[in-house]
């Protein structure tokens, strides 16, 4: 049996053994499990009052025993913790969540709180993070001390109080405007924490100066903190009293001079019961109630006129001042001064207008008559181009415009220039003038001295006028009932800044012819007028005796056929011819039987045909010839018989039958038409007289076939003075300029019989045709 000593060895190896078996088994379940560790911890939360929070706890290889503690204080390792009714850890073991469920959350529960494990053995115990419960309670429903409204005076300051309590935290309080704006002036807001140490109260102050603005305008205080979700509110009204806000208002926009001007005030105020006051520059224009002041006849002075309308009500009064406008056109504020400047200096010359509205103003250099500028003033540098006269218009619309003229002018004395004579009559108004260069009318001083003595403009018969001209000023002294003493030496003498210059003028008396001078005059002139009218009557009867003794002689009556050519078709009239008085056929003729002759007087010889021209020659005895044109008499026509005297003819040669000049060009003159009222072709105006005075040479008239301007007698004439003549040849008038001559002095006349008619187609003839005859 072995001894008490082997049992205690055995107990002692088997010990041994067991710690090496215990050693390997911890080691192989480590190798296996691995360290506790957690795979979710809580954090950080916050929860409203009333509410459920979780806290997160979730461990893996989870050997030791866990617990929650608040505040380091352990709640227990028991799923179900009995000492805290509200606490519970939920979850599975075999996921190993313990996660801490609090329900209903108190403010007790704001606390930090952590997730702990115990170690076993050698495997060592693990605490989760310190997670801080955070607990909101929700304020109370905001409250304005002052109530719903507040009645106050504008200029007065208002107070009002916003409260809210009981807020975790303290409740964030606002101001909102009538608009709806956050007011940020004038607020003040503070907080006090509450006896349980956990909730607050929050008041907002807003101060302000009552404005007539705040009238019926609302104030909103509204309050918030994290534990509601929408705004609590409440809202005051505000009344305020207030003076009387003035508006004038006129019933047009501007008036003009001698209109009526009615002027309106209104005001508001509360209260609303009010009185209104007008004044006129500080005047009290009544003592009556009225809204209106009606203003007649405004002035340009109305302008400048201060117009007040005040009101008042309980609260106080307040006054509103207004002026007229009052439209006028412009004038000068002062004259417009000339410029003196040497080349290359600034100049400015300046126009001040009074207007209203204001004026537009332009700058006219008168030397070139174009725009330079606009604006009251004009800027120029001085050169021999920008030297000269300026004329400065003003203008507003509706009203007449202004101008005046200004210049710019080298610095230097003044010129004087005139006519050294001049001229006048005693007892008539004289005129003496002289003309100023270089200088400017306004910056002038203009003497006048005769014999040396400064003529006196006190006297009534002197006076001085001054105009500008192109050339410069002109001064003309004016002399009434010129007296002899008046005449002689006269000095325009003329003076500026920069110096002076004077002319001598001589006036001269002009010569008037004696009475009787005149009177002798008259009288032969008269007499002479007398003796004229005597010998144009003496004249016209010895022409009319004249025509009497020829009277008589008569040619057979003939047809004669003017063929005109337009260059186209030619044309055809036959018409007969008439015998008129003062003509060597007459109408007596006529009645006798047809180219009867008077016993008493010897018939004369009759034309003689040429053949070779197949022209008749007619005697130097053969006078007159009657013409009818267009159905009516030359004499009618104030176109007078034709005279055949005997002529002084150039020499005139056929050639192929017609009359050609000396150096054989056929002769083909045109037929002008006369002008005035006697036109025998009415129509034709003045292109054919011209036509034919230009290819004549000479003045226009009416031209008939045959007769030489020559041959008429001088009372055959047109309206403009002109004769003509023709000559036949192969059947054709033409109209040299000078009558055909043939042999011994014979002269080539009328064609074919004595008596014929010359006339033109009863259609207008046109310049150019030719008179032909068959």
């Amino acid at each position: 049996m072995p001894s008490p000593t082997d049992s205690r060895d055995l107990t002692s190896r088997w010990r041994s053994k067991l710690a090496v078996l215990a050693t390997v088994a911890l080691s192989f379940l480590q190798a296996v499990l691995g360290e506790q560790k957690f795979a979710n911890q809580p954090s950080p939360q916050t929860a409203v009052i009333g509410s459920t929070v979780v806290l997160p706890c979730r461990i893996i290889n989870k050997v030791g025993d866990l617990q929650w503690t608040r505040d380091d204080f352990g709640l227990g390792n028991e799923r179900e913790l009995h000492a805290f009714k509200r606490y519970k850890m939920i979850g599975a073991d075999e996921e190993g969540d313990f996660s801490l469920r609090i329900s209903p959350v108190t403010l007790e529960d704001e606390a930090y709180f952590q997730c702990q494990v115990t170690g076993w053995r050698d495997i060592p115990g693990v605490r989760s993070q310190t997670a801080k419960l955070t607990v909101y309670v929700p304020p109370e429903p905001p409250v304005i001390s002052q109530g719903p409204l507040v009645t106050t005076t504008a200029g007065f300051g208002v107070q009002l109080e916003c409260i809210s309590k009981g807020g975790k935290p303290a409740a964030e309080l606002q101001w909102l405007d009538a608009s709806g704006r956050v007011v940020t002036e004038g607020v003040h807001y503070t907080t006090e924490l509450m006896e349980d140490g956990h909730r607050s109260n929050a008041r907002s102050i807003l101060s302000f100066l009552a404005d007539r603005r705040h009238h019926n305008s609302a104030f909103t205080c509204t309050a918030m903190n994290p534990a509601v979700r929408h705004a609590e509110a409440a809202q005051v009204r505000l009344e305020v009293r207030y003076p009387p806000k003035v508006t004038i208002t006129h019933d047009q926009d501007g008036y003009k001079e001698g209109q009526t001007a009615t002027l309106t005030c209104s005001a508001d105020a509360n209260p609303n019961a009010m009185t209104f006051r007008w004044y006129r520059n500080g005047q009290l224009v009544s003592n009556a109630n009225v809204t209106q002041l009606v203003i007649e006849q405004v002035t340009k002075d109305s302008l400048y006129e201060d117009i007040a309308c005040e009101v008042s009500n309980e609260v106080g009064s307040s006054k509103k001042m207004t002026r007229l406008i009052i439209h006028y056109g412009p004038s000068f504020r002062a004259p417009p001064s000339d410029q003196y400047s040497e080349i290359g200096e600034n100049a400015t010359l300046t126009c001040e207008v009074d207007s209203s509205p204001d004026s537009t103003i332009v700058w006219i250099n008168q030397d070139s008559q174009t725009i330079v500028g606009k604006g009251p003033e004009y800027r120029v540098v001085v050169s021999r181009d920008t030297l000269g006269s300026y004329l400065c218009i003003a203008k507003v619309d509706g009203f007449p415009e202004i101008s005046a003229t200004v210049g710019i002018f080298l610095k230097g004395p003044p010129q004087v220039r005139s006519e050294r004579q001049q001229w006048g009559e005693q007892g008539d108004t004289v005129l003496v003038e002289c003309v100023i260069t270089a200088a400017s009318a306004r910056s002038l001083t203009v003497s006048w001295t005769h014999h040396g003595q400064e003529i006196d403009l006190e006297t009534g018969r002197y006076e001085v006028i001054q105009d500008v001209t192109t050339r410069g000023i002109r001064h003309t002294l004016v002399i009434r009932n010129a007296q002899p003493t008046d005449f002689g030496a006269y000095n325009c003498s003329v003076q500026n800044a920069y110096g002076s210059d004077v002319h001598e003028i001589i006036l001269i008396k002009k010569k008037t012819l004696p009475l009787l001078l005149l009177v002798g005059g008259l009288s032969g002139g008269i007499l002479l007028v007398v003796v004229s009218v005597m010998g144009i009557v003496m004249c016209a009867k010895r022409n009319a005796a004249r025509q009497k003794a020829n009277k008589g002689y008569g040619l057979p009556e003939k047809t004669v056929t003017v063929k005109t050519s337009d260059h186209k078709t030619p044309t055809e009239v036959k018409t007969p011819l008439e015998h008129t008085a003062g003509s060597s056929l007459g109408e007596k003729d006529a009645r006798m039987g047809g180219g009867g002759w008077e016993k008493d007087v010897e018939k004369p010889p009759s034309p003689t045909y040429l053949a070779s021209t197949t022209s008749y020659i007619y005697p130097d005895t053969f006078t007159v010839i009657p013409l009818r044109i267009n159905g009516q008499l030359a004499n009618e026509m104030g176109t007078n018989s034709v005279n055949y005297a005997p002529q002084q003819q150039p020499n005139i040669s056929t050639s192929n039958g017609g009359p050609t000049h000396m150096n054989g060009s056929t002769f083909m003159p045109k037929l002008p038409m006369p002008t005035g009222n006697n036109k025998p072709y009415p129509g034709y105006g003045n292109h054919l007289q011209h036509h034919h005075q230009a290819s004549q040479g000479g003045d226009p008239g009416f031209l008939v076939p045959g007769f030489s301007s020559r041959s008429f007698n001088k009372d055959f004439k047109d309206p403009s003075g002109v004769v003509v003549s023709s000559t036949r040849s192969n059947g054709t008038v033409t109209v040299p300029s000078t009558p055909a001559v043939v042999g011994n002095g014979a002269r080539l006349g009328i064609p074919m019989d004595p008596v014929q008619h010359i006339v033109p187609s009863q259609g207008q003839m046109v310049e150019d045709h030719l008179a032909t005859h068959v």
